[in-house]
Order: C-alpha cells, then sequence, then structure tokens
C-alpha cells in the first residue's frame, strides 16, 4: 500500500511539473517543435586587406520574434570559388645536413595578400651523417708481438674520441 502511495505522489509531481513549467521552446504551440526562420541575404564586397567579406542575414516579413538579424564573416569568392593564390615552381636549395628548404613565390599579379610558401624536407636517398670521420693513409705494420702485428693511420677530421675505434688494425703473426 505504502509503494502504490508513493507511486501515485511521483506521477503527481511530474504532472504539475509539466504544467508549471510553462510553454515550450519555438512559439510556445506545446508541440516541442522550433519553428524555422526565413531569412533574406545580403553580401558585402570582398576586403582586399584581410581577403573576407560580410554576409547578413536579415528576417522576412512576418517571421518571429526569435529570429535575429546575424552577420558573419566569409573568405572571399570569386566566380563561386575562394580565392586561391598561385604559386611558381618551388625553388630547391642544394641538400644541407640532410635538409633541403622549399619555397615557394606568388605568381606576378597574384593577390598582394598571398605570402610565399616556405618548408623543409629531408633530402631523397641521404642520410646525415652523424659523425663523418676522415682518415689518412695506412701506416705499415708494425714487427710482431705476442703473436700480433699492429698498423695505423691518423684522423683526419671529425671527432677524436668517436673515430679514435676505426685508427688501429691488428692481425696475427708468427714470432
Amino acid at each position: 500500500m505504502r509503494h502504490l502511495y508513493l507511486f501515485s505522489l511521483v506521477i503527481l509531481l511530474a504532472v504539475c511539473q509539466q504544467s508549471l513549467a510553462g510553454p515550450r521552446r519555438g512559439g510556445g504551440n506545446g508541440k516541442g517543435k522550433r519553428q524555422k526562420c526565413q531569412f533574406d541575404i545580403s553580401r558585402g564586397e570582398c576586403d582586399p586587406a584581410t581577403q573576407k567579406m560580410t554576409i547578413t542575414k536579415t528576417p522576412k516579413e512576418g517571421q518571429p520574434d526569435s529570429c535575429q538579424t546575424r552577420t558573419l564573416e566569409k573568405p572571399c569568392m570569386k566566380n563561386g570559388k575562394k580565392t586561391k593564390c598561385q604559386y611558381q615552381k618551388p625553388t630547391i636549395t642544394p641538400c644541407t645536413d640532410g635538409q633541403r628548404v622549399l619555397t615557394r613565390q606568388p605568381v606576378e599579379g597574384s593577390d598582394p595578400a598571398c605570402q610565399p610558401k616556405t618548408r623543409t624536407r629531408p633530402c631523397r636517398g641521404q642520410k646525415p651523417k652523424k659523425n663523418p670521420c676522415k682518415f689518412g693513409p695506412w701506416g705499415d705494420f708494425g714487427d710482431c708481438v705476442d703473436g700480433m702485428k699492429t698498423r695505423t693511420r691518423p684522423i683526419v677530421s671529425g671527432d677524436q674520441a668517436k673515430c679514435a675505434a676505426k685508427t688501429t688494425k691488428t692481425k696475427r703473426c708468427k714470432n
């Protein structure tokens, strides 16, 4: 019996809450449907400095008060398409440290808002050398000591500590 009483009370509260909440959005017809606004659209001229144009949407006559004038800013259109910058073929610098720089300049007569484009790319087929060691010529093998003889070569350029391991050759010999 107690459960039936609580259930009835919950239903009663829900019904009261809906009636006190008032009309719904969209004109107060109680169906919850939102009315669509109809607009007159006007487009402004393209601003050459920003390459943007202003679009104003004004509600048509007889539209509800919820329909308000809207102003948007969009990229300029040329022949129904966004204006695009046109560029020359890229100039490419020679590989330096495994990288090359590509630069594209705007075509002559392009929009002044078009800026040069620059990007850096790794060189094709070349891995940057982490520590290029350069050596002088190998010397002659020395005398046989404890069954081994050694020859060395000088380091011409590169990191002395990293290149030192490649400066010596040892091979077996007979005493």
